[in-house]
């Protein structure tokens, strides 16, 4: 393995300080050594700024750089305010939630997969859950483009089971999931920066579907292993709820962004119709989070009528090498499924359940 490709490792921590220690000490242990740290704290209040001053001090860990966010600015504007400033230093950025554990070998794959297809832009990893029993994914998959409902690849399939195609195996994804991923450098300067308005969650799937767009290519090696906790960051009710909202606004945002008029004209009726049905099944776990969904589809619906989403949608114009049906034939199971929906209801669900009476209790 060549050694020369510099790596921004940034880690976004949000009150996960009791994980922090086990992502760092990973890190530090990985077998590809030409890399910088870059924890980033978004203004937690469970002392994991003191903790990391206190057990990684810069005299001892110059690879280390802590870098303290005064406000929770989410993921995008949380992370982009570093990659700002690293990224034309670095050949690539890797980014990493703090309720992780890697393999020791994780970064070395990566780079390796990257530096052998040199149109790559983003490589993911397998990531299963704490024990390592259960596929978390292998990057992310479209299951229904009618309902909204994107997930992880291969999730929740036992980790013996995963298909011999994908075992220990390098492949493209339609989309990178950021739990474990890097990103090459170059793909910030010509694809943009992460969408800072989303506050949480689908801003990997925002950028890797500009990418893919572009005519880049999104990558996962099976042989590049993650251990990850889930739901690792404690959050307030107002947080949670904002999430809940901000959810609903990032999805449409993404087909509005993405697609072409004529796509988003076919696909955003049966969208709003399908997200409105499932703001109101969540109505006997908590009014709370359907009053926050349904809030988040009229705010998406305000953002699209005063042409919020112009300028994107006219920048993405300009990069779009692909078609949307080109884009969507990679997606590696049917994106109409309806069975594997069904399948994971009662599951998510149970998740919601338990997320929102922990954050309420």
């Amino acid at each position: 393995m060549d050694f020369n490709k510099k790596v921004a490792l940034l880690i976004l921590n949000y009150n996960s300080k009791e994980f922090i220690q086990t992502a760092l000490d990973s890190l530090l242990a990985q077998s590809y050594t030409n890399f910088e740290i870059f924890a980033i704290d978004n203004d937690s209040s469970d002392g994991s700024v003191q903790y990391i001053k206190e057990n990684y001090p810069k005299n001892k860990f110059p690879n280390i750089n802590l870098v303290e966010h005064k406000n929770n600015y989410g993921y995008g504007k949380g992370v982009n305010k570093v990659i700002k400033q690293v990224y034309k230093k670095f050949e690539y950025v890797a980014l990493i939630d703090p309720d992780i554990r890697l393999d020791k070998n994780w970064l070395e794959e990566l780079v390796g997969t990257m530096e052998n297809h040199l149109d790559s832009h983003t490589c993911s990893c397998l990531t299963l859950d704490w024990e390592g029993n259960v596929i978390d994914n292998a990057g992310g998959v479209i299951i229904n483009i009618f309902a909204g409902i994107f997930v992880g690849f291969l999730g929740d399939l036992p980790v013996n089971q995963i298909p011999e195609n994908y075992k220990n195996a390098e492949f493209p994804i339609i989309f990178g999931v950021a739990t474990a991923m890097l990103v090459r450098s170059k793909a910030f300067e010509k694809y943009g920066f992460y969408d800072e308005d989303y506050f949480l969650y689908f801003e990997d799937f925002d950028l890797s579907w500009r990418i893919a767009l572009g005519g880049g290519l999104n990558l996962c090696n099976t042989k590049a292993k993650a251990f990850h906790f889930g739901h690792g960051s404690k959050t307030s009710k107002n947080i949670q709820t904002k999430v809940l909202k901000q959810t609903e606004i990032n999805l449409f945002a993404t087909y509005t962004k993405n697609f072409t008029l004529i796509s988003l004209m076919a696909l955003l009726p049966p969208l709003l119709m399908a997200r409105l049905i499932m703001s109101l099944i969540y109505i006997p776990i908590s009014t709370k989070i359907t009053t926050a969904k349904i809030i988040g589809i009229v705010t998406f619906l305000k953002n699209i009528s005063s042409g919020k989403y112009s300028n994107q949608r006219k920048f993405i114009s300009q990069i779009r090498i692909i078609s949307d049906r080109e884009l969507l034939s990679r997606n590696p199971i049917s994106i109409f499924s309806i069975k594997p929906v069904l399948t994971k209801l009662l599951p998510w669900f149970h998740t919601i359940n338990t997320s929102f009476s922990r954050s309420n209790g």
